[in-house]
């Protein structure tokens, strides 16, 4: 194919357009003159390696793998026929036999194979893509080298380019571009380019700059000379400074959320510890910063700054609405999340919504400190002064101005963390205030600090929030005023609600669930009690660092996340459960899409009810495609709550159950949560397991940095143990066949371990029993009844019949 570089740099010279360019195509099987074309110099932008239409007395066919013709703009291979075609090989009747053909498109003539891949376009010329012993397989995916090439040899800076598909020492196999230069190359520019033309699998993992690309003495390009690619070949580590003042903001938005000192405009965010969270934070941000709407999905399909920035430039302005403080009053509007949570409350009236925690204190513990410091936590913070109360039918919240706070104080031996933890939670009374509560508990050898509120005035990120603001107050540290309290939220969100933006929002989630809402029947154990029950266990399982790597490949190739590839399994292991195939699966997320609440202490989190259809006839790859899509535009509609769609659904209510799912996905990507040791005081928050379950099953994943641990929490008046320990045991093997083979069909995937096959096919078909085989099984029967003509043989409903009968 012709170097669209090489097009203009002799369109420059030709200044008067005398000259007229054909590019001119055929293999020297055919007289080397088969097809032709003009080349518009005046367009040479849209010239893509496009080789032309059939000279004269020469006819071409382009045929998939089973010699049919292809459809226009379907690759296949082309064959070429008519005037000039060579007989054959001399003296090489195999590689003849293989070349040459019968036409079956026009009797009595011969055609031959070129090896070369192509397509045809809707104007009938032919476009060509490259060799079809180019074309490699990459993580499940057929890859074109020829396409990556021609790609790459349209950036005006190279001058050559060859990709080749290498495997690593792990046997997988990777793509490696080698180039030529006409001036200096910036590798990170490069793969960026490269990006925006072609599909994440496409892109080369390594750049290999060349002085010049080794050929052999045929003048073909030698393969075997081409060198490993080094540290240097990798993009990652070819940084580039930001440039414009857009760039230089986003970069340091960027570092602030991912906690990086140095970013440069080519690197990925995903890469560099993004992910769904901090991406929707990252949103927010930008929005605020530039008074333009980035789009979630423009952020997974192109994660570096250079392109953010760029959309950025050429976008239109969005203007950001800032959350102001509201006016003082009696009561104040309630947040969406505290309307469901008061509701749940008056309805289940126990403790299923505390949210207790214990910490173990070392060190120089000083009493009346940390009386304090908590007394200085719910001056600072107006939630944990708040209670709510219904007036005229709707909820409201108020706040008590000055409320005394009182550390509770106990000093035994005779408990465990597990009992003292059990014998602190209790109800809390929503309409008489104090929903937030310590207590410290000293024994000779260890101190214990509890805390317990209501999930209706905290959230997990709060909780991160208030311990390191406790922290800071028992060291003595004055804290900057808030300029906002959640109670400015919660007025803002009622008259968010009635704004355009969620308007649109709301048709996205009706469209959604527009038709009947399909209700999830797994196996259980036991029958479904007729009202909803809590009580769970958990069951925890973990995957090696080899796996684990291997998953985040997977998310890395697929331009998705770690939360999106298990989130995808666990889809697979619902529908193989229940043989259904329309699974809705409710997700938590943050709920802080404001950038004025990411460190406000109040409930935020909204729950998305993400459905997918898990159809068998689906590739894994194909079902991550739709389950990220989903994702995205699930996130990018989170403003709308999910009680609201739960009442604009108008679902007939199941006592038993939830309302949309019953089971939920929960993924961690919280760093390691480490001890806070301060002036003397350490503080130890430690893991209690709570015998509760809120839902008929939740899958929690957490990322560690070598390995995954997943958790099953379950109702165990519906799920035994054993059934819960098989799915932690069938999950893993969906993503060992995912690591093995992305493109494997979902009807295809094999849930069963290799030792419950043992078991089954060995163990169970072994009997001990001796009965002559060559017999039938009636005739087995017919003897049985002589031996034995009154015995009992069988029983059905009380009624009996013997072997005679």
């Amino acid at each position: 194919p012709v170097n669209q570089n090489d097009l203009k740099q002799f369109r420059s010279l030709d200044h008067k357009r005398i000259i007229r360019i054909l590019n001119h195509y055929g293999p020297t099987e055919s007289t080397i003159g088969c097809v032709t074309g003009d080349i518009d110099l005046d367009r040479i932008e849209d010239f893509s390696n496009v080789i032309g239409r059939p000279l004269d007395n020469m006819k071409t066919y382009i045929l998939d793998y089973n010699q049919h013709l292809t459809p226009i703009g379907v690759p296949g291979e082309l064959y070429v026929s008519g005037e000039g075609l060579a007989i054959g090989y001399v003296n090489k009747p195999e590689l003849t036999a293989e070349k040459f053909s019968l036409n079956p498109f026009d009797p009595g003539k011969r055609m031959y194979r070129t090896g070369d891949l192509v397509k045809r376009l809707s104007d009938g010329r032919i476009e060509f893509i490259g060799r079809i012993d180019n074309q490699v397989k990459v993580r499940g995916y057929r890859v074109e080298l020829g396409e990556i090439e021609n790609i790459l040899l349209t950036h005006p800076d190279i001058k050559e380019a060859v990709v080749i598909d290498r495997e690593n020492e792990k046997g997988e196999t990777y793509l490696a571009a080698y180039i030529t230069g006409k001036s200096k190359l910036y590798i990170a520019d490069i793969s960026s380019y490269v990006k925006e033309y072609l599909p994440h699998y496409m892109v080369p993992t390594f750049f290999v700059e060349m002085e010049m690309i080794p050929l052999t003495k045929n003048g073909k390009i030698d393969k075997k000379e081409l060198p490993l690619p080094d540290a240097r070949g990798v993009v990652t580590i070819d940084y580039v400074a930001p440039k414009s003042d857009i760039q230089k903001v986003i970069a340091d938005i960027w570092s602030d959320i991912l906690e990086v000192e140095k970013v440069g405009i080519y690197d990925n965010f995903f890469d560099l510890g993004g992910h769904s969270l901090k991406a929707t934070i990252l949103i927010a941000k930008l929005h605020k910063s530039f008074n333009v709407d980035v789009p979630l999905s423009e952020l997974f399909e192109y994660p570096t700054i250079k392109h953010i920035s760029d959309y950025i430039e050429k976008s239109s302005k969005s203007i950001y609405e800032a959350i102001k403080p509201c006016d003082k009053n009696e009561y104040y509007e309630t947040s969406s999340a505290q309307k469901r949570m008061y509701m749940i409350q008056n309805m289940e009236n126990g403790t299923l919504y505390n949210m207790p925690i214990i910490c173990e204190l070392e060190g120089d513990i000083n009493e009346k400190r940390v009386e304090g410091a908590f007394q200085k936590l719910i001056a600072r913070h107006e939630i944990l002064r708040t209670y709510f109360e219904q007036i005229d039918g709707k909820i409201v919240q108020k706040l008590k101005t000055n409320q005394f706070f009182i550390l509770e104080k106990d000093y035994r031996d005779d408990m465990n963390p597990k009992e003292m933890l059990d014998s602190f939670i209790r109800r809390f009374e929503l309409n008489q205030g104090s929903l937030f509560r310590a207590k410290l508990v000293i024994s000779k050898e260890k101190t214990y600090l509890l805390v317990d509120m209501h999930h209706i005035i905290s959230d997990g990120v709060s909780l991160k929030i208030l311990i390191k603001e406790f922290m800071d107050f028992y060291n003595g540290k004055i804290l900057e005023p808030l300029p906002l309290q959640y109670k400015d939220f919660a007025v803002w969100q009622s008259r968010l609600m009635d704004s355009e933006k969620i308007k649109q929002q709301k048709d996205y989630w009706m469209q959604k669930f527009q038709d009947e809402v399909p209700v999830l029947n797994l196996p259980y154990d036991y029958p479904r009690p007729s009202q909803q029950n809590y009580e769970g266990n958990m069951r925890t399982f973990n995957l090696d660092k080899v796996q684990t790597e291997a998953l985040r490949g997977i998310a890395r190739d697929t331009g998705s996340t770690m939360h999106m590839v298990l989130l995808t399994a666990f889809n697979i292991l619902l529908s193989k459960y229940s043989r259904q195939e329309d699974i809705v699966i409710g997700v938590p997320i943050a709920g802080r899409a404001h950038d004025e609440v990411q460190d406000m202490v109040g409930m935020f989190v909204n729950t998305l009810a993400l459905r997918n259809k898990t159809e068998g006839t689906l590739s894994f790859m194909e079902l991550l495609n739709n389950v990220k899509q989903d994702s995205i535009l699930a996130y990018e509609n989170q403003s709308y709550q999910f009680e609201e769609l739960v009442d604009s659904l108008q679902l007939k209510r199941d006592t038993s159950r939830h309302p949309l799912f019953d089971v939920m996905f929960s993924f961690n990507n919280a760093e390691k949560e480490e001890d806070i040791i301060t002036d003397g005081l350490k503080l130890k928050r430690l893991d209690i397991k709570e015998n509760i379950s809120k839902f008929d099953m939740t899958l929690h994943v957490i990322e560690k940095e070598s390995t995954l641990l997943y958790s099953f929490e379950y109702c165990t008046k519906l799920f035994d143990m054993q059934t819960i320990d098989r799915m932690g045991l069938h999950l893993n093997e969906i993503l060992k066949k995912a690591c093995g083979d992305l493109n494997i069909l979902i009807s295809k995937i094999d849930i069963v371990t290799d030792s419950e096959k043992a078991y089954f096919i060995e163990t169970l078909n072994h009997t001990s029993a001796d009965y002559p085989r060559e017999k039938t099984l009636h005739q087995l029967f017919e003897e049985q009844v002589e031996r034995t003509p009154n015995h009992i043989a069988l029983v059905m409903k009380g009624k009996l019949l013997t072997y005679k009968e």
